[in-house]
């Protein structure tokens, strides 16, 4: 009873719209993953990854200040928000200028694999900042993501430029400083002041960016410019929807089903760029999606318990 009496409105009401939480979170999952497929075809119509990374960040700014006006939220920052905004600018500019030039060198199907490490990047760091080895079934999702990796990686190896693998890797690392800033920054700044202000601070990183990535070129083709633009359109999208399903669903139950964005951008740069894994590609993709599934469905486990009060 006393449980019940200290349950806050928003557990009330996530569980009461449960339903339409789950979809919010499919469908940003979806959104997310087709931007990957999208910037490639502004890449192939004469643009370029720090192009892409700059042009979505305007694009975030503006959607951030009419979210901003239109929900009545403050986009202002307290003064000891500053630093941890800095650090999650960092990760998600790292994130959006790493992943977005990967697929310049490697497929988006390939990219993703790889791209999508990142949740068990960022558990291996939990484990070793709370100095705790990890039970059986977190080994577990490691071995499968590692054996998924090399059965993803091996049939293309020696055709494969290391510059589209460096930068994937170099994305997940970015997401994980991403996750642990934003945990931070979110105890003082809402997700809108987030949104607006990692992107300002990012501008002038992609600005540097830009002085070793061949500069900034716009789309010279309809269909690069359609690219760019939906690819934009998709982040908007993607950004909102999940804003909104955070409202109506746990954080931890949430990741259940945004396990989903892999497997859109690998059907997407099937159908729309005509990419196709061979059969142990494949095999490799499954294990590293099941490798997250594993690792969502642990962590929605242990909330459980400790919401419960279990040991």
């Amino acid at each position: 009873m006393e449980n019940e009496c200290k349950q806050s409105p928003e557990n009330k009401n996530s569980d009461e719209n449960l339903g339409f939480g789950i979809l919010m979170s499919l469908v940003a999952a979806t959104a997310y993953g087709l931007i990957t497929t999208l910037a490639k075809l502004a890449y192939d119509g004469g643009s370029n990854a720090v192009s892409v990374a700059g042009f979505r960040a305007l694009f975030a700014i503006g959607i951030g200040i009419c979210l901003s006006l239109a929900l009545k939220k403050q986009w202002r920052i307290s003064f000891e928000g500053y630093k941890d905004v800095f650090w999650v600018a960092i990760g998600q500019t790292g994130m959006g200028l790493c992943y977005m030039a990967s697929i310049q060198y490697i497929s988006v199907s390939l990219g993703a694999i790889l791209f999508y490490t990142y949740p068990l990047i960022i558990l291996i760091v939990e484990v070793l900042l709370k100095r705790e080895l990890p039970g059986p079934i977190r080994i577990l999702a490691f071995a499968s993501a590692f054996i998924g990796l090399i059965l993803a990686i091996g049939p293309s190896l020696e055709s494969l430029d290391w510059r589209g693998i460096v930068f994937a890797f170099g994305a997940a690392l970015s997401s994980t400083i991403l996750f642990f800033s934003t945990r931070r920054a979110r105890r003082h700044t809402n997700e809108i002041a987030l949104l607006i202000w990692a992107n300002i601070v990012g501008l002038p990183i992609i600005g540097v960016g830009s002085l070793f990535m061949g500069g900034f070129h716009m789309p010279e083709t309809t269909l690069g410019w359609s690219g760019l633009i939906m690819a934009s359109a998709m982040f908007a999208l993607a950004f909102t929807t999940y804003s909104i399903s955070m409202r109506h669903i746990a954080p931890v139950r949430a990741s259940m089903f945004y396990n989903a964005e892999p497997l859109v951008s690998i059907i997407a740069a099937c159908v729309i760029l005509g990419e196709i894994l061979s059969p142990v590609q494949i095999s490799g993709a499954t294990l590293v999606i099941a490798a997250l599934v594993i690792t969502a469905w642990r962590g929605q486990h242990q909330a459980q318990l400790s919401k419960s009060g279990a040991p």
